[in-house]
């Protein structure tokens, strides 16, 4: 019999109380399952199921193999992003839900779940959706593709087909009343109308004061407006795809432009809610791994007082020539001496407290430990 204990270091919430979409609505157990093997849930053609034709199958036999797997202490392949943060040091997404987010759910897991996976959905209604509605967006970032961004084919995807009435939305709205936290992201959700008209719903409906709103935003577009239609949710948390300042932000999130960031920025400093917070969503790879540290001193000096002094960083494993565990040695070096000198410096001129303190430190200390690791195969 599987004990929370047992299953501490396999097991992840995400399988029973989440759904995931990808930019074209193709349902999956987790967007952190982007490396084969993937988590898509497909029909016996192989065919994927999607939001815009489909319910969510909550016993699909993909979800009941993971689950039943992870009660047993096995740690699966389809989590190796996670396992490689974990390793390195870094916080990953599953501690983040397990540890964080839904640490009640785990007793319940392991008492109420089958042993070949299957759970009865009215035991674990979902309660965190992680929402892409199509693949709009205003940069062509040069980590990115042609998948999550229209700008890399000016061609934009939209499964909701300019309404919210595919069968995933509308069994989303049915039991509204479970949900506590939706992460939104896209291509870019500022600019993607869909996005706003569900908030506009959950507004209007009073179900917005309790459900908690996580976004992934790169950060060109930010007006008051926004601000204020975010100000009635439960809380509100913008994670900015920013991963670093001046040319190099503007090689990585072009056309994207540097002053626009600053200005939006200190908007956001200014104008935000009380219920809302910022912090800094960094990719790391080669061309920004020492630029970082001159964003850090940047925004450090910038005494943001609603968004974050502690990042929070992804290792970038494709496109393969930018992933950082595939620079030389000679390179590595280079990178591993700037880095001690930036230890340094945190020491003589951050003042806050040792806890928050050791936390950045153990960031960019990640990002060393993942470079000194193996990449994947992909």
């Amino acid at each position: 019999m599987p004990t929370s204990e047992s299953v501490k270091d396999s097991l992840c919430v995400i399988p029973w109380i989440h759904s995931s979409t990808d930019s074209f609505g193709n349902i999956r157990i987790c967007c952190m399952a982007n490396l084969s093997p993937y988590g898509y849930l497909r029909r016996k053609d192989q065919t994927r199921h999607n939001a815009k034709t489909d319910s969510i199958p909550r016993n699909h036999e993909y979800y009941k193999d993971v689950r039943s797997q992870m009660i047993k202490g096995i740690r699966l392949d389809m989590c190796k992003q996670c396992w490689m943060l974990e390793e390195s040091g870094l916080h990953s997404n599953r501690l983040v839900y397990n540890e964080c987010m839904y640490p009640d759910e785990i007793e319940r897991i392991v008492t109420l779940t089958g042993e070949d996976g299957e759970i009865n959905p009215q035991d674990f209604p979902i309660r965190y959706y992680d929402l892409r509605f199509g693949t709009k967006c205003n940069s062509k970032c040069i980590i990115c593709n042609n998948c999550n961004s229209s700008m890399w084919d000016d061609r934009v995807d939209d499964w909701t087909h300019g309404k919210l009435e595919a069968p995933y939305i509308k069994d989303l709205l049915k039991d509204v009343e479970y949900i506590d936290r939706l992460y939104i992201t896209g291509g870019e959700p500022t600019v993607i109308q869909n996005h706003w008209d569900l908030l506009d719903i959950l507004i209007k409906e009073g179900h917005a004061k309790n459900i908690a709103v996580d976004y992934n935003s790169n950060g060109v577009v930010l007006t008051k407006k926004m601000l204020e239609t975010w100000s009635h949710f439960k809380s509100v948390g913008i994670g900015f795809s920013i991963d670093g300042m001046g040319k190099t932000y503007e090689q990585i999130r072009y056309p994207s432009k540097w002053k626009t960031i600053i200005r939006n920025l200190d908007l956001f400093d200014t104008y935000a809610a009380e219920n809302t917070n910022g912090s800094f969503a960094m990719t790391i790879l080669s061309l920004n791994v020492l630029n970082v540290i001159d964003f850090f001193k940047w925004y450090y000096a910038k005494k943001f007082e609603k968004i974050r002094i502690v990042p929070h960083f992804n290792i970038l494993s494709r496109p393969l020539e930018m992933d950082i565990r595939r620079l030389d040695t000679e390179q590595k070096l280079i990178i591993e001496k700037q880095y001690d000198l930036f230890y340094e410096w945190i020491d003589q001129n951050c003042h806050e407290e040792e806890e928050i303190i050791n936390e950045i430190k153990r960031g960019y200390s990640g990002i060393i430990n993942a470079m000194r690791m193996e990449p994947f195969e992909i």
